[in-house]
């Protein structure tokens, strides 16, 4: 078991990685990322299905087994800033694409 765990945390590390690459290297080469979210407002909708996704997961684990107030301050926390970049572009508010 000892040596499962030790593979399963190599495998997660090096997936992990580029969480933190990827920026390094866009702004290495001067992309910036704006480019980014240029290269991404393509698939705003299916990202967005996505997040709702992940939020309703989140919101099951995180109330159904009865997680603590801690976690709970902070999933609604999350939750108010994930809305308000949603319903930004909407109200003509385009925070990334100027």
């Amino acid at each position: 078991m000892k040596n499962l765990t030790t593979i399963t945390g190599i495998i997660f590390g090096f997936l992990s990685r580029p969480c933190c690459a990827l920026p390094f290297f866009y702004s290495l080469f001067g992309l910036g990322s704006t480019s980014l979210v240029w290269i991404l407002s393509p698939y705003r909708h299916i990202l967005l299905a996505a997040g709702v996704i992940s939020f309703g997961i989140s919101f099951y684990l995180t109330f159904r087994a009865r997680g603590t107030v801690f976690n709970k301050v902070f999933f609604l926390g999350s939750c108010a800033v994930t809305l308000a970049f949603v319903i930004l572009p909407y109200f003509g508010i385009d925070v990334f694409l100027r």
